[in-house]
């Protein structure tokens, strides 16, 4: 595409994306930018009001949450319960990262100790650049065994909810394959 074309593009394209920041009723009443096909605009104007009505549904899907929160919170109230604690969904302020390099094959190392907050999780996942599989388990033992291990392909990841990430242990098929871990913290 000459220089002229692709001028003509982003300047077309940046037209569709102030049309399309405003309402879709706005949009649609309008005539296509200049270089735009109506029957591409028409594809973006479909894909505004998909966009809108799904804006809706999450805002209607949040106040319902919200809506069943206190119900909930005033339901356990009037049977004795408590109704405040921590948010299972709040966000931590920072998290921790960390890399364990199976040294020697076939032989299981355990993940650093790391508090884990609580209603957090550690997510263990096999390193990208691994030639084999890393399996996981709650112990040394375990992690060796491949009959009970939780087998990870390269790139794969898998969550956990423990206390602490010394809990992990993970085991490699090939010398200097590893897992790679992150958690939350408060």
């Amino acid at each position: 595409m000459p220089n002229e074309g692709k001028l003509v593009a982003g300047a077309a394209g940046g037209a569709l994306l102030a049309y399309l920041l405003t309402s879709a009723r706005q949009a649609k009443a309008s005539p296509p930018p200049a270089g735009i096909d109506q029957k591409t605009w028409d594809l973006w104007i479909a894909l505004l009001e998909v966009t809108a009505n799904q804006s809706r549904s999450i805002d209607e899907l949040v106040a319902n949450i919200s809506d069943l929160t206190t119900t909930v919170n005033n339901l356990t109230s009037r049977l004795g319960g408590q109704t405040t604690g921590p948010d299972p969904f709040a966000s931590a302020r920072t998290f921790t990262t960390g890399q364990v390099i199976c040294l020697v094959a076939l032989t299981a190392y355990q993940l650093p100790p790391i508090p884990v907050p609580q209603n957090k999780q550690v997510i263990v996942k096999g390193l990208p650049s691994n030639g084999g599989w890393v399996w996981v388990a709650a112990n040394q033992g375990n992690a060796q065994n491949l009959n009970v291990s939780y087998p990870l392909i390269p790139n794969e990841g898998i969550g956990l909810f423990v206390k602490n990430t010394d809990t992990i242990w993970v085991m490699a098929q090939t010398a200097l394959d590893g897992a790679v871990f992150a958690v939350e913290q408060e």
